[in-house]
């Protein structure tokens, strides 16, 4: 079982992360988990507020990877999606969500 955090945007409002951001309160905070019942077949469902939403009743699904500066080395070092986020998502594809990846500076 996997879960992550997402931002889950609107049916369409949006069609990129920018526009998302630029109305950030349309986004709202979620998971994207197999660890729920409406979850089957090893697919995930989105999970906001305790209710599972299926592809068609949401927009997107926005990941966020942050940029992280090395203080010893003095450099800038990209957070790398893990396998399993990286199988969590694919796995959000198959289901039938539009995922959004997206690096984000800190």
């Amino acid at each position: 079982m996997a879960t992550m955090h997402i931002k889950v945007e609107p049916v369409g409002e949006h069609t990129s992360w920018a526009e998302l951001l630029a109305k950030a309160d349309a986004a709202r905070d979620g998971e994207l988990t197999t660890d729920h019942s409406a979850s089957s077949r090893g697919l995930p469902v989105v999970v906001v507020d305790g209710q599972a939403l299926g592809p068609a009743e949401v927009g997107a699904l926005c990941v966020s990877t942050y940029l992280e500066t090395d203080d010893v080395a003095g450099r800038d070092i990209h957070r790398q999606l893990t396998s399993e986020e990286t199988d969590l998502i694919a796995a959000a594809e198959r289901a039938g969500y539009r995922v959004i990846v997206h690096r984000e500076e800190r």
